[in-house]
């Protein structure tokens, strides 16, 4: 899986304009084969854009900037830019079959342990999930805690 982060700041007064330019490439990249997700964020930063891209390979995010819609859009949008945008490029890390990133995180930095990775299983079989990524960000930390401190799920009752 390959992801991209791009920051883009825009001159003053043309945040509108670029904003419906980006819409468009979003629409248009989400369609893209390989296109996993497309999407497109204000930062906290004045001015600042920021799309955050995800594609099931190198070759779709490659298809993705050799498209005629990214180069179209692209240098309508580089007119409105305040400087070269910062591009981040990403790996995906493979995990431990089973584990999703955010389980493994839960689970901690030693992958090795395997009493770490079954109380990471039984806290989310606990809440009846599969995937950490169904829960909210409240009940993964309480279930980092526990899974830190070496805490069981209680038992259900019959």
């Amino acid at each position: 899986m390959r992801g991209i982060i791009a920051k883009i700041k825009v001159k003053e007064g043309r945040e509108a304009e670029f904003e419906t330019l980006a819409a468009g490439l979003v629409v248009e990249s989400c369609a893209e084969p390989g296109c996993l997700s497309y999407e497109l964020w204000r930062s906290e930063e004045a001015r600042e854009f920021v799309f955050v891209e995800r594609y099931a390979g190198e070759a779709a995010a490659q298809a993705h900037v050799k498209s005629d819609h990214y180069r179209r859009i692209g240098r309508q949008m580089g007119e409105l830019m305040d400087g070269a945008p910062t591009v981040l490029q990403l790996a995906a890390v493979e995990v431990a079959a089973g584990l999703s990133s955010a389980d493994t995180e839960l689970a901690g930095s030693d992958r090795s342990d395997p009493e770490r990775s079954r109380l990471v299983e039984q806290w989310l079989s606990h809440f009846g999930v599969v995937d950490a990524k169904e829960l909210d960000l409240g009940i993964l930390e309480a279930i980092r805690q526990c899974v830190t401190n070496g805490v069981r799920p209680p038992e259900k009752a019959a």
